[in-house]
């Protein structure tokens, strides 16, 4: 097709890892707070249509990289909250200046899930097969990750007493993935 701006079929593996992980954090977490805050949130219900897409769509897209809050996230909803949280640790694109763990990591790490779950002996997306050695590299990333934000976050609750836990894990994953987001506590 002439009008076609990119043959999918002939993108490596990793930009294809990048444009569907993309497509896929950006709109469903833009989907996801969207109907979260549109059903329990007045002052969100209360907008516009285009307004509340627009906020919800800058949200999902700044959760991951940028740090703007379109909205104050201390008045979100938890469920959105927690979209929020996912969306800073996976974060953007492993050619970006943005942090988290990247997209690529966590999408390899989602296939090898899923091949060991179909017990299959390699992973493979869009059927090309993944390098043992990054599939392993993905998973310590991971490990190593989640390791770093279990420590932080208990270190936190140990000393601010007072504070939820939901306000000290998402500035805890905030922090880790160098976004910038905050419901309050970075002030503090």
């Amino acid at each position: 097709n002439r009008f076609a701006f990119v043959n999918f079929k002939r993108l490596t593996l990793h930009s294809k890892i990048m444009l569907m992980g993309t497509f896929f954090l950006v709109f469903g977490g833009a989907i996801l707070i969207f109907w979260i805050e549109n059903v329990k949130t007045p002052e969100f219900y209360a907008l516009p249509e285009t307004e509340k897409w627009l906020l919800a769509f800058f949200q999902s897209v700044t959760s991951r990289t940028a740090g703007f809050a379109s909205m104050d996230i201390g008045k979100m909803q938890h469920a959105s909250i927690f979209v929020i949280i996912v969306l800073m640790f996976i974060g953007a694109g492993s050619a970006s200046a943005a942090g988290g763990l990247k997209i690529s990591t966590v999408f390899v790490a989602v296939a090898a899930a899923f091949g060991f779950v179909r017990k299959r002996d390699s992973v493979t997306l869009f059927h090309q097969s993944v390098n043992w050695g990054i599939v392993n590299r993905a998973l310590a990333m991971i490990i190593a990750s989640v390791l770093v934000i279990i420590l932080a976050t208990f270190l936190l609750l140990l000393s601010e007493k007072s504070l939820p836990f939901e306000m000290i894990i998402f500035e805890v994953v905030s922090a880790f993935s160098t976004v910038g987001l905050s419901i309050g506590l970075t002030g503090e």
